[in-house]
């Protein structure tokens, strides 16, 4: 299980998820621990959407925002990556992140790349990604939905 945290009451608390693992099915489970790298690095989340993918070849990945620095709550929501979980630690492999989307200088400050959906392509075994581009207006949220086809 990951679980989305935040720190946004304690800006100064390291914006981690954690993750916890279960041997009876869910009944009972290990102690939460920071999600980190496969060689015990930890990265930063900010308290954001993110998805497992089982995919058909039997690999695993995640997709969801890692970011650069520490994060405040919620933001930054950029950039996006996708990178493969290692069956063995069910640690992320640091060398499989790859950035799907990012913040162009040209995106509005806000910008999310959250609220998104993914699945496999079976007959390509691409992982495809539908990522709005969500951003505050005066009127409210809006943006633009885009569609992306990863490679694995």
């Amino acid at each position: 299980m990951v679980m989305r945290g935040s720190n946004s009451l304690r800006p100064q608390m390291p914006g981690h998820k954690c993750y916890c693992v279960s041997s009876d099915g869910g009944c009972h489970w290990r102690p939460p621990e920071p999600w980190a790298y496969a060689g015990g690095e930890c990265f930063f989340w900010p308290s954001s959407v993110s998805t497992l993918l089982a995919h058909s070849s039997g690999r695993t990945f995640r997709i969801g925002n890692i970011t650069p620095r520490n994060t405040d709550g919620n933001a930054p929501r950029y950039p996006l990556v996708i990178a493969e979980v290692d069956p063995g630690s069910l640690m992320l492999i640091k060398d499989s992140a790859t950035v799907i989307e990012d913040r162009r200088p040209e995106d509005h400050p806000d910008i999310q790349f959250s609220n998104f959906q993914a699945h496999e392509d079976r007959q390509t075994g691409e992982v495809v990604v539908y990522l709005p581009f969500f951003y505050p207006t005066r009127e409210g949220w809006t943006g633009s939905l885009y569609r992306y086809r990863v490679a694995t």
